[in-house]
C-alpha cells in the first residue's frame, strides 16, 4: 500500500508500507510518531531514514509471502485478534483459491480462531506439530465449526504430509496459507526452503 502520512511537523508522501495488511498503516503511523519523538529528544533520525524504515520493515511469520509454486503465505494468527486481522487481509487482498494448513497449541482459543479463519479457505489441512503443547488432529477437528463443509477438511499425519496434501489441493492457480502457530510456520519453512525459487 502506498500512503501519505502527515504529522504536526512533517509530511511523508507516497510511502510504500513494507508490511502487508491494512492494519499496518496504523502501525507505521505509530512508528513514525515514535521516530519523531526520539528525534525531538536529540537522536539523529532523518526523514529519509523514517521512510526507509517503514518501507523496508519485515516481520517473519506475519503475512510473509514466499513465491513458490503455488505461493505460500505464512501468518502465525495464534490468537483471536491476529486471526481477525488475517481474515480481513484475506477478504480484501486474496482472490485466488486458498488451501489452509492449520496447526496450533491446545491452549489457544481454537474454536474462535477456526470460526474466523476456516470459512475463508477452499480446503483445510489439519496437522499435528512436534511440540508437547500442540493440539492433536482430533483436538483440531473438534474446533471445526459445525456448519463447515467436511468435504473440504483433510487430516495429515505430519507437517510434511500436510504440505504435500496442500500442494496437491492448491495446484497452480492456488495459494497455500500456513497459519495457527509460529511453530508450524517454522516447520513448513524448514521443509520448503530448499524448494523455493
Amino acid at each position: 500500500m502506498c500512503v501519505t502520512f502527515e504529522t504536526p511537523t512533517a509530511q511523508y508522501e507516497n510511502v510504500s508500507v513494507g508490511l502487508r495488511g491494512r492494519h499496518q498503516i496504523t502501525n507505521a503511523a505509530t512508528a513514525i510518531a515514535l521516530a519523531e519523538a526520539l528525534r525531538d529528544q536529540g537522536f539523529k533520525i532523518s526523514s529519509a531514514a523514517i521512510v526507509s524504515g517503514v518501507e523496508t520493515a519485515r516481520h517473519a511469520g506475519r503475512l510473509e509471502l514466499w513465491e513458490d509454486n503455488p505461493p505460500i503465505l505464512f501468518d502465525g494468527a495464534h490468537n483471536v485478534a491476529a486471526a481477525r486481522a488475517l481474515g480481513e487481509y484475506l477478504d480484501e487482498f486474496v482472490e485466488r483459491p486458498t488451501t489452509m494448513i492449520f496447526g496450533a497449541m491446545r491452549d489457544k482459543a481454537l474454536t474462535k480462531i477456526a470460526a474466523l479463519l476456516f470459512p475463508v479457505a477452499n480446503a483445510i489441512v489439519l496437522t499435528p506439530l512436534d511440540n508437547p503443547r500442540a493440539a492433536t488432529v482430533a483436538e483440531l477437528t473438534a474446533a471445526v465449526p459445525p456448519d463447515f463443509d467436511q468435504t473440504k477438511l483433510y487430516r495429515a499425519e505430519s507437517v510434511a504430509d500436510a504440505l504435500r496434501i496442500a500442494r496437491e489441493l492448491a495446484g497452480r492457480p492456488g495459494l497455500i496459507l500456513v497459519t495457527g502457530s509460529l511453530y508450524l510456520i517454522g516447520a513448513v519453512q524448514k521443509l520448503t526452503l530448499p524448494f523455493t525459487s
